[in-house]
């Protein structure tokens, strides 16, 4: 869809039932049409599919000569303005590295734990702290028969210490001949 070319203004029709006022309830006007009206208003909130579209999080409005965006995620002193999206800037050094995502290193401030079965590691474990308040990551290390590992799972955790949906990854070790001939990698 292009650029609308038509401003239209859109005629105010409250209801009693949503928060309106009666005296103000009248029949729908003309059909707005959607390959070419623009419609002029302060701001636009954006209705999840299948609500009633009531709500006031997602939002799109003008302030002097810029748009802006709001939503759960940036709102207030967080919003977006239309030249922030068009900049590229995206997110600041320090709010990419608050990210509790599988692709990064840790580079936190943490404690190391290495657990052993039978003498050989079976898990690592980063904590926030000595005295283990909360996982950072995980790497839980299966072996087979033979001693050899077959299977990794690594887990990131959210600031709570919970796991991350998406952020496990699961490499099952392929061997032939007692050596490694392929990894499968699987994040879930």
């Amino acid at each position: 869809m292009a650029k609308p070319t038509d401003i239209v203004w859109v005629a105010k029709w409250e209801s009693a039932a949503h928060g309106g006022s009666a005296e103000d309830d009248f029949p729908a006007p003309t059909q707005i049409e959607s390959e070419e009206d623009g419609i002029a208003a302060a701001g636009i909130y954006g209705a999840e599919a299948g609500k009633d579209g009531e709500d006031r999080i997602v939002c799109l409005y003008r302030e002097g000569d810029e748009w802006f965006f709001e939503d759960t995620n940036y709102s207030g002193e967080n919003r977006k303005s239309l030249a922030d999206l068009a900049s590229g800037s995206g997110m600041t050094p320090a709010q990419h590295r608050a990210l509790d995502q599988l692709v990064h290193e840790i580079a936190d401030s943490s404690y190391l734990e290495v657990t052993r079965t039978a003498g050989k590691v079976s898990a690592i474990t980063y904590w926030t702290d000595s005295g283990k308040t909360i996982k950072i990551r995980e790497v839980v290390i299966t072996r087979d028969g033979n001693g050899k590992v077959s299977q990794t799972v690594e887990t990131q955790y959210d600031a709570a210490g919970a796991p991350i949906t998406g952020e496990i990854l699961t490499t099952t070790i392929t061997r032939s001949g007692g050596k490694v001939e392929n990894m499968t990698m699987v994040r879930s």
